[in-house]
């Protein structure tokens, strides 16, 4: 049994990984909620003529074409992140939690003894892929409130044009609301298993890249500087969202579906019709955006986690 101290011990650690986890999650968002709105309309379809826009926001009209569309407001850029803003605790606490509870189980090692013993590779991939299984179903109803809000281009009460969907929504509680009047519990879930399907693998890939990177820039035994995590932890960023990329088309189309004239039954129809339709190329739909989105979020992700982590426990 464990002794009065190892529980104070572990409740704190457990804390501490909380408070980490919702400072971390929340600095997620702040360097770039404009990348966010253009890539989530850049991966489905236009709303007309069903013509797609440009992965790269560099040379893409979609970024014009946002502003245009929110009457020339740059908080057009903006749109839909109100719910992901007072949710990414929750869902980081998720993920992170999942990840260090998965790891510590697997390794029986606490985060404080991890660099004198790290875990193995099989251990740090298992863990991952776990919390990328749990992130998603947490996350599954908040993204496609999220998606609905930033693919809704004109303002609540203004007329649609022509061919245009005309579903609208006051904020995330009315689209929530909207949803779940028009299909119930199960609308909330819409393009789950597509949201599993690029989860799983994917943060099994994040925390292996940023665990590898940095072991190998770090001396033996000592913790990694913040350069180094920085770098591990863009990295890691990076490596997963190309991964990710191609499943987040299909789940933001899903997530999409019945909304603009087009339905899908399932995740292999939505991939065959959009292969049939765009071709191969249509998995490297905002492959670009995302690997500049992805390097700074994701750095300074794992630096505010690292160094709050070491500033509690």
């Amino acid at each position: 049994m464990p002794t009065g101290a190892e529980k104070r011990a572990g409740s704190a650690l457990q804390k501490g990984l909380q408070q980490a986890t919702h400072h971390a999650g929340v600095s997620q968002l702040h360097p770039v909620p404009p990348h966010e709105g253009v890539r989530s309309q850049g991966t489905d379809h236009k709303q007309a003529q069903g013509a797609l826009y440009s992965p790269c926001v560099l040379y893409s009209p979609c970024p014009w074409r946002s502003l245009w569309l929110a009457g020339f407001q740059v908080l057009g850029f903006f749109k839909g992140m109100s719910f992901p803003l007072l949710s990414v605790a929750l869902v980081n606490s998720v993920l992170f939690g999942a990840y260090s509870n998965a790891l510590l189980y697997l390794s029986a090692t606490h985060h404080h003894d991890r660099r004198a013993k790290p875990p193995s590779y099989a251990h740090v991939f298992t863990a991952g892929s776990f919390s990328g299984l749990m992130q998603a179903v947490v996350l599954a109803p908040i993204d496609l409130i999220k998606v609905r809000l930033q693919n809704q281009l004109h303002s609540y009460g203004l007329r649609s044009p022509a061919g245009a969907s005309g579903t609208q929504y006051r904020g995330p509680v009315h689209c929530a609301a909207s949803i779940f009047r028009k299909e119930g519990v199960m609308g909330l879930f819409r393009g789950t298993w597509a949201l599993v399907l690029r989860d799983t693998p994917t943060m099994a890939i994040y925390f292996l890249t940023y665990t590898s990177l940095c072991q190998a820039m770090t001396v033996q035994g000592r913790e990694p500087g913040p350069m180094t995590v920085l770098v591990a932890g863009g990295c890691a960023g990076t490596a997963s969202w190309i991964l990710a990329t191609p499943m987040d088309v299909i789940k933001a189309r899903l997530q999409m579906d019945g909304v603009k004239g087009v339905s899908y039954h399932g995740v292999l129809d939505c991939i065959r019709i959009s292969v049939r339709h765009e071709g191969p190329q249509v998995f490297l739909k905002g492959l670009a955006l995302n690997c500049i989105r992805a390097f700074p979020v994701n750095a300074v992700t794992f630096l505010s986690y690292e160094t709050i982590l070491k500033l509690i426990c």
